[in-house]
């Protein structure tokens, strides 16, 4: 396995998994064709496209947003501690 790819480990946070979740849901409505299942295997290959999306990347390139969901993520994360 590449150091890039994701291990899932037997307990992993729940916030962690909803965060997989929304990214194999979105990799699944851009390629419908493809079968998505909750695997190491699919999770990886959804992250890579995440990761090389074009509408994820014009995204990413806005600051702010970025800022301000990095901000609800990390309070998010404090309240369910």
């Amino acid at each position: 396995m590449k150091s890039s790819e994701i291990k899932i480990q037997q307990k992993i946070p729940q916030q962690v998994f909803e965060y997989w979740l929304e990214i194999l849901i979105m990799y699944k409505q851009s390629n419908r064709d493809e079968d998505v299942y909750l695997s190491e295997r699919c999770l990886n290959k959804a992250v890579k496209w995440f990761q090389s999306s074009p509408e994820i990347q014009e995204l990413m390139s806005n600051k702010e947003l970025v800022n301000k969901l990095k901000k609800q993520v990390d309070s998010e994360m404090v309240q369910s501690e």
